[in-house]
């Protein structure tokens, strides 16, 4: 209730700045979805997204604002999100900007929502470069979003001597819940390196290094060195190595943590070929290695297709297959979407999914997902789409879904 009336608050502010000549930018959807539950009844929720930018401020200030609503008209399901809503001022001096409210904070192994400030220090375009930030986090993906929340705080200090080279270091403290500061079981110290440079003729050639510390679980969390290599104009080579871990005492609990008993070795190649503007051909190859239930496992995903966009004809798309063979089970995956704008107004798309699994638990099944859409343009401002998808799996045997959404956009002196 609180954060209704704060959105409240807030767009009476919005409104008040674009009256008096800033730029403003209104993007609204809503979508629905008639569909089948696992326990065979029909259910019809209801999203509304929003999302509001300010911009032409004084000393470049923007407003952020994004929320989201969802009702499926059942008991206790009235659900509503503020997610962002921050005010950053670029310019408070030539050499110092801000960030304050609900923002998006990606630092070293970190990401989600923390609401707090984060202060940003650049003497000049290249040299030395601070952050300072410090908060409290939220986690959506652990589904937690109303739960208490945790505790951020911390900076870096950088170096970009260059356009192509930087180099930084990071040093934050966290608690998974603000008011836990039991060491490694909620709290602890995370040391962060990044870099990368890029070099050769017409800069064609970028290498990078990423490393995470956890200092109260005593384990390297995460390690990343990678490069990509424009080898001509046609042909694209990427490759890394990656080495995750986690500490099994701290709480909430991983993915990793929970599957694995001890580190996850991945190695990644991959190559792109563009002969033309209208077609380009790609192929990627993951090793994996991990300890599970105390044997040693090994895992494999290749991939191969095509992406085209023959814009003469108004056609695009992308055809993909996908082998996935781990401690898991092995899945054979085929996707192919597709795209034709016939008329500048309508729009047609299409999707099919179509895996071939058998899990380590003994459970074998084909999965099929299939959707078609209808996406009508009549105005700049408006996108109006309707289709229906079809799925059939182990959970919904034949399940037909009808979708529709209405998209707004409105700018004002942006």
């Amino acid at each position: 209730m609180r954060e209704k009336w704060l959105l409240s608050i807030v767009l009476c502010c919005i409104a008040r700045v674009a009256w008096a000549g800033a730029g403003v930018s209104l993007w609204q959807r809503i979508e629905s979805q008639v569909r089948g539950s696992q326990s065979g009844a029909r259910e019809a929720p209801v999203n509304l997204f929003n999302q509001i930018a300010v911009t032409g401020l004084p000393r470049e200030t923007r407003l952020d604002l994004y929320s989201q609503f969802t009702r499926e008209f059942g008991p206790d399901t009235n659900d509503f999100h503020l997610y962002a809503l921050s005010m950053d001022v670029a310019k408070i001096a030539p050499w110092l900007g801000m960030t304050a409210g609900r923002q998006t904070v990606i630092r070293a192994n970190v990401e989600g929502l923390m609401d707090g400030a984060s202060v940003r220090i650049a003497p000049g375009d290249h040299g030395l470069f601070f952050d300072l930030y410090g908060g409290f986090t939220r986690s959506v993906e652990m589904g937690d979003f109303r739960a208490r929340p945790g505790l951020l705080t911390g900076g870096q200090v950088g170096w970009r001597p260059t356009a192509d080279t930087s180099l930084a270091i990071t040093s934050f403290y966290r608690r998974n819940d603000y008011q836990n500061r039991g060491w490694d079981t909620s709290a602890t110290q995370v040391l962060g390196l990044t870099g990368s440079h890029r070099f050769g003729t017409g800069r064609t050639a970028l290498v990078y290094v990423d490393a995470t510390y956890d200092a109260a679980g005593k384990v390297l969390a995460a390690a990343t060195v990678g490069g990509t290599w424009q080898a001509t104009p046609r042909w694209m080579v990427s490759v890394s190595g990656n080495r995750y871990d986690t500490s099994r005492a701290r709480t909430p609990t991983t993915i990793l943590s929970l599957f694995t008993d001890d580190d996850l070795w991945q190695a990644r190649a991959g190559v792109r070929y563009t002969p033309n503007t209208t077609v380009s051909v790609f192929a990627n190859y993951d090793w994996q290695q991990l300890e599970a239930g105390g044997r040693t496992e090994y895992g494999h995903v290749a991939e191969g297709g095509c992406d085209w966009d023959w814009k003469k004809q108004a056609l695009g798309g992308t055809i993909r297959y996908r082998l996935l063979d781990s401690y898991g089970g092995r899945a054979h995956d085929f996707l192919m979407t597709t795209r034709y704008d016939p008329w500048k107004t309508i729009g047609l798309d299409q999707f099919t999914n179509i895996t071939k699994y058998a899990k380590v638990t003994n459970e074998t099944d084909t999965a099929v997902a299939a959707g078609l859409g209808v996406a009508y343009h009549p105005r700049d401002w408006i996108d109006l789409r309707t289709g229906g998808e079809y799925l059939s799996n182990n959970h919904f045997s034949n399940d037909w879904r009808f979708t529709g959404s209405l998209a707004l956009h409105w700018e004002k002196g942006t």
